[in-house]
């Protein structure tokens, strides 16, 4: 779903205080996006390989690969795709939420139900219209020697399989963002309410607790939402005769528990557990 600059987004769209404009409210979102998905890039990286290989392929295993393949490089591969992409996605979801949370709290504090419904709503929105980059970058990582830029993996996925695959996927994502947007939202502003009304009522947050919130949250969001991330990254795949790996995101599960068994729905995520620290 998301990246780590889900935490820094939602965490610096203040209810109260001064009021930024369209553009300053855009631009935080896209720097906030390309700054913490450059940051932790290696994770991801390694996270997202970790999704599409079978259960033989340990982390060790992965790692000697992408560093005999690519060096110290191959750790951020496809990660100017998938800034290109995250930069537009943060900004659309965070002016997104933003207008959702004036417009619905009309200056008051949100709900757990009204957070959960804007976060996602603009984790929905902010998905599907920047969709097409997420599957070029992630063939860019998994096969860097077919697609070794955003204008050739472009090129070649119209060119071999149709516009439609730059949409494949997208159903197993919008369904798992709803919960990840969703549990994301709520637990950061139930836990924000809550460190302010209990703990240090009357009391700024600190960035240092407002980024120990923004990671419980994060974290408590991917377990919901995890598996259909695993099968989302392997749908946007095509086998070695260019036909998709699965048909629709049922198949999908399905497949993956009946080959690499339930916790092939969960590979990768505690490298990505990790990855939302930082």
């Amino acid at each position: 779903m998301s990246d780590v600059a889900d935490q820094v987004l939602f965490a610096t769209s203040p209810e109260k205080g001064p009021k930024l404009n369209d553009f300053e409210r855009l631009s935080v979102g896209f720097i906030a996006g390309t700054l913490a998905r450059t940051i932790t890039s290696p994770l991801d990286v390694v996270k997202m390989l970790m999704q599409v290989s079978s259960k033989g392929g340990s982390m060790s295993s992965i790692l000697a690969k992408l560093w005999a393949e690519s060096g110290i490089a191959g750790f951020w591969r496809g990660n100017f795709a998938a800034c290109v992409r995250l930069g537009p996605q943060s900004a659309i979801k965070f002016y997104t939420f933003d207008e959702l949370q004036r417009r619905i709290g009309h200056g008051k504090p949100l709900s757990g139900l009204q957070r959960t419904i804007a976060g996602a709503s603009a984790g929905v929105i902010s998905q599907v219209l920047t969709y097409p980059l997420d599957v070029i970058r992630t063939r860019i990582t998994v096969d860097p020697k077919k697609y070794n830029g955003i204008i050739s993996a472009f090129g070649t996925i119209l060119k071999e399989e149709g516009p439609l695959s730059l949409y494949a996927g997208v159903g197993s994502t919008i369904v798992g963002v709803i919960p990840y947007e969703g549990a994301q939202f709520y637990a950061f502003g139930g836990l924000k309410n809550f460190y302010q009304s209990r703990i240090a009522p009357g009391k700024p947050i600190s960035p240092f607790v407002t980024c120990l919130i923004g990671a419980t949250a994060g974290m408590f969001s991917q377990l919901f939402s995890y598996p259909f991330d695993v099968v989302r990254k392997r749908q946007m795949l095509r086998d070695e005769n260019g036909k998709p790996l699965y048909n629709g995101m049922i198949d999908g599960f399905t497949k993956i528990v009946k080959n690499d068994g339930p916790l092939g729905l969960y590979r990768g995520l505690g490298i990505n557990l990790v990855k939302v620290v930082p």
